[in-house]
């Protein structure tokens, strides 16, 4: 989805969605109302039908469609989802307002993928929090057998020191894929949701291993020389080679 203003991938949804997306939403206490997914549908049906929009915002729309579907199914089940999609389908019109029921979905789409970005972020604050009490506390028992222990107890190596900087570097590129994907639409429906779900998780990943500062920084790079780039063949390309890099690191 389009990013909104925040640090995080801003992914968004930035970006924790849904099995592996529903598992990520659990986390993030992330799901969707099925009025809000109404609208949101109804916007898209009746964009893909007038073509009202800018072709980023018609294009932002139709992901926040995906994402809210995969979001509304969970909390609602999949039948009343399909209903929803199916009512806007069939009221989609071209009469009257049609650019202003366009951004109502539009707008409704960018509050979700916002609350989804605060919600991982929070999330993300929280976990790093436990992780610096447990290694206090593990700090504090060491100490304390240190001093209970007379003889010098030789020192153990346990891994070698990470190196942050290629596993961010590999993020990096490919979250600058992924919003290449975003922003020139190269791929099919059924593989820009994979790509979305793969990235999500990465980034859960990532924050857990390097903090959220150092991923937050990797994913403003990578949206901003994203936007620089023009979609042609050649982004089509570097798309799907960030894909197949993704999935071949599972």
């Amino acid at each position: 989805m389009k990013a909104l203003n925040t640090s995080a991938i801003s992914i968004s949804l930035l970006l924790c969605l849904l099995s592996a997306a529903p598992k990520m939403a659990a986390a993030a206490g992330v799901g969707l109302d099925i009025n809000s997914f109404q609208t949101i549908a109804t916007g898209h049906a009746t964009e893909t039908k007038c073509r009202q929009l800018s072709q980023d915002d018609r294009e932002e729309l139709a992901t926040h469609a995906a994402y809210a579907e995969t979001a509304a199914a969970k909390t609602n089940g999949s039948a009343s989802v399909k209903a929803a999609r199916q009512r806007a389908r069939s009221s989609a019109n071209c009469g009257g307002d049609a650019r202003g029921r366009a951004m109502a979905g539009l707008n409704a789409g960018r509050k979700f993928e916002q609350r989804f970005v605060d919600q991982r972020n929070a999330a993300a604050r929280a976990a790093a929090r436990t992780r610096k009490q447990k290694a206090r506390r593990k700090v504090r028992r060491q100490a304390a057998l240190a001093t209970r222990t007379a003889e010098p107890r030789r020192t153990q190596t346990r891994t070698a020191p990470r190196r942050a900087s290629g596993s961010i570097q590999r993020y990096r590129s490919h979250t600058r894929a992924y919003y290449l994907q975003r922003r020139c639409n190269h791929l099919p429906y059924n593989q820009a949701l994979r790509f979305w779900k793969l990235i999500a998780a990465e980034h859960g990943r990532m924050v857990k291993r390097y903090g959220g500062s150092a991923v937050a920084r990797a994913d403003r790079q990578a949206r901003a020389s994203a936007r620089r780039a023009r979609c042609s063949p050649a982004t089509k390309r570097q798309v799907i080679a960030g894909l197949r890099a993704i999935r071949q690191g599972l």
